[in-house]
């Protein structure tokens, strides 16, 4: 726009009665704090908030405010509540999943969709509770005994026995072949795994409930959620990321939560040690959080109560 310096950023928030352009006030690299010499710019405090928020969704440049006709200088805070609208609304536009992520049909060929219903090969690992149950030997059966860090547990009569990698049937099975060898005749043994320190998945970001679950056997991205009871009110439904580890790699994908609900695209099975975060509508968090610390709207009606005020004083007769 013809007139400005270099560097001034336009917010249109109303025309003023009069004024030869549309905007209220000027504030730029040669005018500094300065402004019309009425009260208008706070009268326009609605408007302006409403421009701030409206930059957040990068439909405006966020700027200063410029007019024509007399000027005066903006309160110090004035200035600051201002400032800090602007830092908001800069904060609220860069928002948003990493843009590297893939997003859509590709994010599927990273972290595929799955069956979850299918049955799936589960390994025991480290820190794993196991119950061996030996049929008819109960002095050689236990009823809780965890996995030590190198994957080993220690069997009556058998001593340090490996059991990670292995399934809890392939393991009571490598168990009977090891009692039949020496001590007893056509054993049976049953393992299980109670309780499995891989079998959990982290569900983080814009949920009720945040933090580390266990998966109950095989899981969809929905229930992970679900896990977390659910998305909170600020959730980003299409902004919902899965990291996973593929051979020693931290991959990732962004996928639609809704359009999954909905049927619309296909579910993804969660798998021990994935992250999902559900993503936040940045602007709409941006202004929860400012108004929990410093009410926006209520400083701009603070400054319009105060201006009103100073302009009654200018205007009223001296005695």
């Amino acid at each position: 726009m013809a007139g400005q310096g270099a560097g001034t950023i336009v917010v249109p928030v109303g025309r003023r009665p009069g004024a030869p352009a549309p905007f209220c006030g000027r504030l730029s690299a040669e005018n500094r704090g300065a402004c019309c010499a009425s009260s208008h710019c706070f009268r326009c405090k609605r408007k302006l908030a409403s421009a701030i928020a409206s930059a957040g969704k990068g439909r405006l440049d966020l700027a200063v405010l410029l007019s024509a006709g007399k000027y005066r200088m903006l309160s110090k805070w004035c200035r600051v509540a201002l400032g800090f609208g602007i830092m908001l609304a800069t904060a609220a536009c860069s928002t948003g999943p990493d843009p590297i992520l893939p997003v859509g049909s590709a994010a599927y060929e990273v972290i595929p969709e799955g069956n979850v219903f299918a049955p799936r090969r589960v390994e025991i690992g480290p820190s794993d509770t196991l119950r061996v149950t030996v049929f008819r030997e109960p002095d050689l059966s236990l009823d809780s005994v965890i996995v030590d860090p190198d994957g080993n547990i220690q069997i009556p009569l058998l001593g340090t026995v490996d059991a990670a990698g292995l399934t809890a049937a392939e393991f009571g099975r490598d168990l009977e072949r090891r009692f039949a060898t020496r001590f007893l005749v056509d054993p049976s043994v049953t393992v299980a795994i109670t309780q499995s320190s891989q079998r959990q998945v982290t569900v983080a970001g814009a949920v009720t409930q945040p933090g580390v679950f266990e998966i109950p056997g095989r899981i969809s991205l929905v229930d992970a959620v679900a896990l977390a009871r659910g998305p909170t009110n600020i959730a980003k439904y299409d902004q919902v990321v899965v990291f996973r580890r593929v051979s020693g790699e931290r991959v990732g994908g962004v996928f639609d939560l809704g359009a999954i609900s909905a049927g619309i695209s296909p579910d993804i099975e969660i798998l021990a040690g994935d992250q999902v975060i559900v993503g936040t509508d940045g602007l709409k968090q941006a202004y929860r959080d400012a108004l929990q610390a410093a009410p926006l709207l209520n400083v701009f009606q603070t400054f319009a109560v105060l201006s009103d005020s100073n302009n009654n004083n200018d205007n009223s007769p001296s005695n």
